[in-house]
């Protein structure tokens, strides 16, 4: 059966969205580079006090950036149904973007017992002080959600470190992503993305009928502030859309909407992100450089 796409402004994105259903996978390939499981833990690599804070600088490469996230809705008593949403960043729509600059500032606020639905082990809420490109637009809440004790190869897949990103989006937000498919929605809508886990170099997790997987490529020195930090190096791969849409902008549609891409992510010992590089083929399009971090 064909997808059905629509197209709609939403979250300061262009986006497209199809119907899909999510189950989770988990692939273990050779990859890149060698972890000794107990020489350090994990969560050294995503630090999540209260107090800490991090700001970005957002450089735009020789394509435009595009995003993608998979939105769930309640549709009934214990039912939700999940859309694919691809978009383009809304404040680079026409013109030429090439090395421009967007500050991001975000910080953790508070404890999290809940999530939005959800109740990880631990969370964190996340205040978002400035977002000049719109990542976080039309948000309600973002969380960072973590289980698990430590490396997969010490204490079992099932117990194993993994953090998620959590956005919650308020069914009266006529900008929340996709709340348009469910008229109306009768309660918050959400994303869940997992950003981090603990585990051999080139584990691949990824949901089943989701376009997206995130690989652990290794541990790798990257230098930040001028002095070498200790990283653990993952990839968040977008396979390119199914289908075509039926109707839209046509320089949007055709242009870097409907591609694949790749986010390659850097995490630093006792420091989180440092770096976040997107590429759409094998042009960069988005590179995320951390430039403060304090609350250590």
């Amino acid at each position: 059966m064909r997808a059905r796409h629509r197209l709609a402004i939403v979250c300061g994105a262009l986006t497209l969205f199809s119907s899909l259903g999510p189950a989770c996978t988990v692939r273990n390939e050779e990859g890149a580079g060698t972890l000794d499981p107990f020489a350090t833990e994990p969560g050294r690599f995503f630090p999540m006090s209260v107090g800490l804070r991090w700001e970005y600088v957002i450089t735009i490469g020789a394509t435009d950036p595009v995003t993608y996230s998979y939105v769930r809705w309640p549709v009934g008593e214990n039912r939700r149904q999940g859309f694919s949403n691809r978009g383009a960043f809304q404040a680079l729509l026409g013109g030429s973007n090439e090395g421009k600059q967007f500050m991001l500032a975000i910080g953790v606020s508070g404890v999290a017992r809940a999530q939005g639905e959800f109740e990880r082990l631990r969370g964190v809420e996340l205040s978002i002080e400035k977002d000049e490109l719109g990542v976080f637009k039309a948000h309600k809440g973002v969380f960072w959600a973590a289980n698990g004790q430590g490396w997969a190869q010490a204490v079992g897949e099932e117990r194993r470190f993994m953090v998620e990103q959590i956005v919650t989006y308020s069914s009266d937000e006529p900008g929340a992503p996709a709340s348009g498919m469910i008229s109306p929605p009768p309660a918050d809508g959400n994303t869940v993305q997992l950003f981090f886990f603990a585990d051999a170099a080139g584990t691949e997790i990824g949901p089943e009928g989701v376009d997206e997987v995130l690989r652990f490529v290794g541990v790798e020195s990257q230098v930040w502030n001028t002095s070498p930090v200790s990283t653990m190096h993952f990839m968040r791969r977008v396979s390119p859309a199914a289908d075509q849409p039926d109707f839209g902008p046509r320089d949007i549609v055709q242009g870097n909407l409907s591609k694949g891409f790749t986010e390659d992510l850097w995490f630093g010992a006792d420091l989180g992100l440092i770096r976040l590089i997107q590429k759409v083929g094998e042009r960069v399009s988005m590179t995320w450089e951390l430039t403060a971090a304090s609350g250590r």
